[in-house]
């Protein structure tokens, strides 16, 4: 725990860091320079968020006015200024750039007129007339060629940043709904084993009861996380609309197949340490899922996948409504899903299993989401979502340890958020949100008969909290307006079992966020095309172990047009798990006669003890980023990307059993206590789960106690490289488009104790491969879309063998295909409808062979393959 003085002196040094420390929102001029976009039809809020991405160009936009407008598709080379009057067309709004550059999304009356020439969707505003009712002579937002409304501006934002507008230096991966549809996926998990940067192995579907690795045995309702960089799923922060989930099961990870794919709007997937802006559990990365609420309408989906050998039928439905009017909108979504097991007799490669064995749990889903929002005047505006999901899961389970049985569990997730916006003066804005989220998890095992081998299990973990925070502008330098975002979190969480175990933390953050552009459009000189820096800092404290104080810094230069160097430094940390700190699990053990060479006998009475240890600290990790993005300007269409990350964990929390070689091998001499506590020793003895095998001794005479408990030794590091790429070619046949996104790691070092010399995994069983590539061929042509995907997976090596042996590299091809009817019919029943047929594994190729010594003998490895095999699935999307 840090002390006092500590937290004062970091909490002076924050101050001082905050005073003197610039950021600032991006506001750029308009410019004579072209740029090449690709937006397709969709969501206008969206569209702007695209276009921001493809031109560096930021927008102020009141989210009321978006709401139900769908953005104009814009192809090709051209101006910012006409790519954005081409997104507009049609939407009755317009927009101004005042003196200051910034650009202002506005609505227009009838009488507009539209300007022409090189002025062409731009506001001829009178200097002296700006948008400021204020303005002394002035009438409230009158211009010189027509009236506009008034109107409250919000700036648009995304994920890395608590500041509207603001960017972040981190790398941040935005996948659209398109982006979605086009990967021809039934659910979130398996959108999420498409990115290259997450690791399969972990808890998930594909994982348990399969594998032991990776913690996949704690995996209770064979749900699905995340698992940025093979980190631990406990090492990825999942938000929902930027709030934190309950996590599931033992309360170990947050069960994203709950997330209904259909209400999905996009998912941001922040790719660095974030705990400076997210506090803890942000080590990996932060996914954020945000769901669907600007849509005015209804939109129907149906699905169906079935692999082309065996039995594995996949049905979805989802339906969505909304609505939006003046000041407010609403939307509602449902979805249901159902997807039978896959046998292990149903794949030539697993053919070895025992009988009944499944691979692929049987699945069945019900999933609700609500949203509304409404502004109660100018300045003030409330907002509410809520969201019910429950699945069943049931899968035969057999090993040559234990007979075939059932795996029953049901888990529910439900929760919801109520808050407001206030703006306030000089473009500030305050907001307020309170959230809660639930989860539960019944857990059962039964014999093939249905005889229970159990009682059923119940756990509960729970989240709620309170968040305030203010943003704006503080002052102006040359390159933009310098702005600050401050506020602070309360949380408390919980987690219940069956056995009237409880456990209950509270959470108090308080946090800063400055961003500085010192260079921009504004004063760019040769050299210096943009200069920005981001400065962050959280402080967090825990009601049951102690405080964190996590600062992360971010520097992007440009010296060329087309070319932007980044880098980041951060700290971050992981707060135990409650089955972690928990000593109700706490057992012990004495053994006579352990071997032990250096005792004058040759052996030792040894006390064991095994179980949580409540004394536990989190886990901290440093980590850095950099990063160069390309957009030559001499070859239009043409995007590269490299970033280099390093992250250095330590103080990681992990157990390790060792036994009558305790003191025969050196690894564990850090378990080893010469001098053990007495009161220790005798409260192992007195738990009623201990167990004395030393007879005549009791556990107050061990001389030696080895404590195997969980402990913060362990430490992991890990280095690598994420690129991108992608190059669009338009020609009088459609849209081509190239693009190639990997992951290549240097190192994935790991040590268990502090005792021992640290291994490198990388490339074994088990464990993160080097190499992980996705890349492909999309073609557009009016309505017609397709999409040509390759994945490919790098070979590594069975160590557990003897000698090593080698494993298999492992590609696979996607195959999207999509039409949109949109206007083209008179069918009222067409009209609107986007039929899509799609192909996984088209070559239904098997996972690379891999011996199985976890009793199974399925014969690969589920922390790196799929055992699905080739999926075709047919999928109708109409809008109404």
């Amino acid at each position: 725990m840090i002390g006092r003085k500590t937290l004062v002196k970091n909490a002076q040094r924050l101050a001082l860091v905050s005073t003197i420390a610039l950021s600032v929102a991006w506001s750029a001029a308009a410019d004579d320079k072209t740029y090449r976009f690709d937006l397709e039809s969709m969501p206008l809020g969206d569209a702007l968020i695209q276009l921001t991405t493809q031109s560096n160009w930021q927008f102020l936009a009141p989210q009321e006015l978006l709401q139900g407008k769908i953005g104009k598709a814009v192809s090709g080379v051209m101006s910012r200024e006409d790519a954005l009057k081409r997104l507009l067309a049609g939407t009755d709004l317009t927009y101004s750039i005042d003196d200051d550059g910034r650009v202002r999304i506005v609505p227009v009356k009838t009488e507009y007129q539209t300007p022409t020439g090189s002025e062409a969707g731009r506001s001829n505003i009178d200097p002296s007339q700006k948008v400021d009712g204020n303005k002394k002579g002035a009438e409230p937002n009158k211009t010189m060629t027509g009236e506009l409304a008034p109107v409250e501006l919000e700036e648009i934002t995304v994920t890395g940043s608590h500041i509207r507008g603001a960017r972040s230096a981190s790398p941040v991966f935005i996948y659209s709904r398109k982006d979605i549809d086009m990967a021809g996926v039934a659910s979130v998990p398996q959108f999420i084993q498409t990115l290259p940067q997450n690791f399969g192995g972990g808890l998930s579907e594909s994982t348990s009861g399969l594998s032991a690795e990776n913690n996949a045995d704690l995996n209770l309702n064979s749900g699905s996380g995340i698992n940025l960089r093979g980190l631990g799923n406990d090492s990825t922060l999942v938000l929902l609309n930027g709030r934190r989930l309950a996590p599931a099961g033992l309360g170990n990870f947050v069960d994203v197949s709950m997330v209904p794919l259909s209400a999905i709007n996009r998912v941001e997937v922040l790719t660095d340490g974030a705990s400076a802006l997210y506090g803890s559990d942000a080590v990996g990365g932060v996914v954020n899922f945000i769901l669907r609420e600007d849509y005015d309408g209804a939109e129907t989906r149906l699905r169906y996948g079935t692999a082309t050998s065996g039995d594995l039928d996949d049905i979805q439905l989802g339906q969505t409504f909304g609505t939006v009017w003046d000041d407010g909108h609403a939307l509602i979504s449902y979805e249901f899903q159902t997807r039978d097991p896959l046998d292990a007799a149903d794949r030539s490669f697993s053919q070895d299993a025992r009988p009944l064995h499944q691979l692929l749990p049987k699945q069945k889903r019900h999933s609700a989401f609500l949203t509304v929002g409404q502004n109660l005047s100018d300045t003030v505006k409330v907002f509410a979502d809520g969201f019910f999901s429950v699945r069943d899961s049931r899968q035969i389970r057999t090993s040559s340890f234990s007979p075939a049985n059932f795996d029953i569990s049901e888990t529910e997730q439900y929760g919801g958020t109520l808050g407001s916006t206030i703006n306030l003066s000089n473009d500030w804005q305050a907001e307020l949100v309170a959230s809660l989220n639930q989860s539960r998890t019944t857990q059962e095992n039964k014999l093939l008969d249905e005889t229970e081998l159990a009682a059923p299990r119940i756990r509960k973990s729970g989240t709620w909290s309170i968040d305030g925070k203010a943003d704006g502008a503080l002052f102006r330098l040359s390159g933009g307006n310098v702005k600050l975002a401050a506020g602070g979190h309360f949380r408390r969480d919980t987690y219940t079992n069956s056995d009237d175990l409880k456990f209950n933390r509270d959470v108090f953050a308080a946090f800063g966020e400055i961003f500085a552009p010192f260079v921009s459009e504004e004063n760019r000189a040769p050299g210096i095309e943009r200069l920005e820096l981001t400065i962050a800092a959280r402080y967090e404290h825990y009601s049951d172990f102690g405080s964190s104080v996590d600062p992360k810094f971010g520097l992007l230069w440009s010296p060329i047009e087309g070319l932007s160097l980044r880098g980041t430094w951060g700290t971050a940390f992981r707060a135990p798990l409650f089955r972690e700190l928990d000593e109700s699990s706490v057992q012990g053990f004495l053994f006579g006669d352990v071997p032990n060479p250096a005792s004058p006998n040759g052996s030792t009475l040894l006390a064991l003890a095994l179980g949580g240890n409540a004394d536990l600290k989190p886990e901290t990790a440093t980590t850095w980023t950099a990063g160069i993005g390309f957009q030559p300007v001499g070859v239009p269409g043409l995007s590269l990307d490299v970033t280099y990350f390093d992250i250095t964990y330590k103080n990681r929390i992990s157990s390790v059993i060792a036994l009558f070689d305790v003191f025969i091998n050196p690894r564990f001499a850090s378990l080893l206590d010469f001098d053990p506590d007495p009161a220790f020793l005798a409260l192992l003895g007195s738990l009623p789960t201990s167990g004395n095998f030393a007879p005549g001794f009791s556990f107050t005479d061990a001389e030696v106690l080895a404590d195997e408990r969980e402990s913060n030794q362990a430490s992991t590091k890990v280095s690598g490289l994420d690129f991108s790429g992608s190059y669009r070619i338009d020609s009088d046949v459609g849209a081509w488009t190239f693009t190639v996104g990997g992951t290549y790691l240097f190192k994935n070092l790991e040590q268990l104790l502090e005792s021992e010399e640290a291994a490198d995994v990388l490339n074994t069983v088990g464990r993160p491969v080097d190499l992980k590539l996705r890349g492909g061929i999309s073609w557009g042509y009016q309505d017609f879309s397709t999409n040509l995907v390759i994945n490919y997976v790098d070979s590594y090596r069975d160590t557990r063998a003897t000698p090593v042996a080698g494993v298999g590299s492992w590609t696979t091809a996607d195959l999207i295909v999509s039409y949109n009817t949109g206007d083209h019919t008179d069918s009222a029943w067409l009209r609107n409808t986007v039929f899509s047929v799609s192909a996984l594994n088209l070559f239904d190729q098997d996972p690379p062979f891999v011996t199985s010594n976890f009793g199974h003998n399925i014969n690969y490895d589920p922390n790196n393959a799929s055992p699905v095999g080739r999926t075709v699935s047919f999928q109708i999307t109409k809008q109404w």
